[in-house]
């Protein structure tokens, strides 16, 4: 049954406002373990990415090939 507090609060609302910070405490807690993996995968992906043949490593090649056939003086 939901009443009023002498200031006007309804108290089935704050007893609904005082579970809100457990449940996200929880949520958290439970993310947390999924964060890490996340995070391990991604880093894995990145270290691919940048090791030799990967493909930030093949962009870096691109970009200094173009670079260096533009700045090449015409005969």
């Amino acid at each position: 049954m939901s009443g009023y507090t002498a200031t006007g609060i309804c108290t089935r609302c704050m007893e609904e406002h005082e579970k809100v910070p457990k449940s996200l405490k929880e949520r958290d807690r439970s993310n947390r373990g999924e964060a890490a993996r996340n995070a391990t995968a991604l880093a894995a992906k990145a270290r691919e990415a940048v090791a030799e043949g990967g493909s930030s490593w093949k962009t870096l090649e691109e970009m200094l090939a173009t670079v260096c056939l533009r700045s090449e003086p015409s005969e």
